[in-house]
């Protein structure tokens, strides 16, 4: 069974507060399984295992989180926006400009296109090294540590996930790992986990959470990693294996006769 978890985060509260308290919101696909607390920070996820009639383990079960900014687009939309050939845009918006403006007013078109052309179209990432490197993002807003009096934002990025953790992991409960994936939606990583289902209770994990805090350096908008950690629990419990049609155990699917030829 495929269990998701979605995390949503406000970033600027986080990096306000220093504190993922009251500042992030669980969701998982299980509620009908009866998980508790949908929506809030403290979220425990019912993982049914599944056995067959015997006690044998009939299927595992899987875990698959990934994060989100309320207030932010996801990365690969910016990612994707980023690596689109801003020249060929502007030249072709500055061109419907000129054929619909006056001959007054072409200087102003060009002159106002060079200064799109001139926004920044990236983020610096600063590592916990210090070590420094340019992402092309292309943000909601215009990027700089201040631009026409607005401040850059917090929360125009994402969060990512760092680690799976806590005493679920080192009680052999979970078992995580990092994916690399073609789909674009987990930005081509993900953290999943398959879950030892005989070890039947309530788990406590942990999810490392990085944020972003934007900061001036050297007259350049610069972001630095900061990770806080978000507890959350599974609650393992059993299911006998069942035919989806019949609500029995496993077997040939109920089919209607064919009629018999006269």
């Amino acid at each position: 069974m495929q269990n998701g978890i979605i995390l949503l985060a406000d970033v600027e509260a986080i990096l306000d507060e220093r504190s993922v308290e009251n500042n992030v919101y669980l969701l998982d696909n299980t509620k009908k399984l009866g998980s508790i607390g949908e929506g809030t920070s403290d979220l425990t996820t019912n993982i049914v295992g599944a056995v067959n009639p015997d006690g044998s383990l009939a299927a595992e079960a899987v875990m698959n989180w990934i994060a989100y900014g309320i207030a932010a687009a996801p990365l690969p939309v910016l990612r994707a926006a980023g690596g689109r050939d801003p020249g060929a845009s502007r030249l072709s918006n500055l061109l419907s400009e000129i054929k619909s403006a006056k001959p007054a007013d072409v200087t102003k078109a060009i002159a106002r296109s060079e200064s799109i052309a001139n926004q920044p179209s990236g983020a610096i990432f600063e590592r916990k090294s210090g070590h420094q490197i340019h992402v092309p993002l292309v943000f909601p807003r215009p990027l700089g540590a201040s631009q026409n009096g607005s401040a850059i934002r917090a929360g125009d990025l994402s969060p990512l996930i760092s680690n799976i953790a806590g005493p679920a992991v080192g009680d052999g409960v979970l078992y995580p790992a990092q994916y690399g994936s073609p789909d674009y939606l987990t930005e081509g990583w993900y953290w999943s986990a398959t879950v030892d289902t005989h070890k039947i209770g309530i788990h406590t994990y942990e999810i490392h959470l990085v944020v972003h805090r934007p900061i001036e350096k050297n007259g350049a908008a610069v972001r630095k990693p900061e990770t806080y950690v978000v507890e959350s629990k599974i609650n393992v419990i059993t299911g006998i294996m069942a035919n989806g049609f019949t609500g029995y155990g496993p077997g040939v699917l109920p089919l209607v006769p064919e009629p018999t030829a006269a």
